[in-house]
């Protein structure tokens, strides 16, 4: 990680699904930009290591447990994040699972949990932080997509569903906070080389795959707009995968 430079961006973030992947790649990525980043997840002994490592590297880190299928735990995570450094001023919904299958041989029960954890919990994390964004009349929301909620993929059904409803998620709330100064952004990456990937994807050579340092630097990207402009949707793919026209 690098030492944050001297023009430090100290806005107060917090990151859903921090412990591995995507989401530490966001949180070491924003805070290197000076950020004060709160890592939230449901195992709390990866994301205090990771909060470790940016605070020995001269940034600010807090690790706080969060489970996106339980209120309490939301609220807890967050009045922390509150007391710590204040309110949060960016949410980086990226906390997701996922199941891949036939649909012949999909279960209930797993579609169930992808869309507890891939829609209903990012929409209780954004009830929970909107308010204090509004009151402030500033923030951003910022969902972790992916190219399944654009395109179909075999043995994806359950999977592509509950990212296809996040999209409709995020284009209402965009819609509705038009005329505010909470922006949202929907970051949609296929092919990343995480550890989920790694397990659900054996068929593919995840090499080939994106690093999730790329979707990091999406992220911080969009959050550079700070005045009239802002950008809805970045689709973020891999070079030899086919064009999203």
């Amino acid at each position: 990680m690098r030492t944050p430079s001297q023009s430090n961006d100290e806005r107060c973030v917090l990151v859903t699904g921090a412990s591995r992947g995507i989401g530490r790649a966001i949180s070491f990525r924003l805070a290197e930009a000076g950020m004060r980043v709160a890592l939230g997840a449901r195992t709390l002994e990866q994301i205090e290591e990771i909060a470790s490592c940016i605070r020995t590297s001269g940034g600010k880190a807090l690790a706080v447990r969060l489970d996106v299928t339980e209120p309490d735990s939301i609220s807890t995570a967050v009045s922390q994040v509150e007391q710590h450094f204040g309110p949060v001023e960016i949410l980086i919904n990226n906390a997701g699972m996922a199941h891949f299958d036939d649909i012949l041989c999909a279960q209930a029960l797993h579609w169930r949990e992808m869309f507890e954890v891939n829609v209903i919990g990012q929409l209780q994390v954004t009830q929970r932080v909107l308010p204090s964004m509004l009151r402030q009349n500033r923030g951003h929301v910022v969902m972790i997509a992916s190219t399944s909620s654009h395109r179909a993929y075999a043995k994806q059904a359950g999977y592509c569903a509950s990212k296809h409803a996040l999209l409709g998620f995020s284009r209402v709330l965009l819609e509705e906070l038009r005329e505010t100064h909470v922006r949202v952004h929907l970051i949609s990456p296929g092919g990343v080389n995480t550890d989920l990937a790694r397990s659900t994807r054996e068929d593919h050579v995840t090499e080939q795959y994106m690093d999730p340092k790329e979707v990091a630097e999406s992220v911080h990207f969009v959050l550079q707009y700070h005045s009239m402009g802002t950008i809805d949707e970045i689709v973020l793919r891999r070079h030899k995968s086919s064009p999203m026209l």
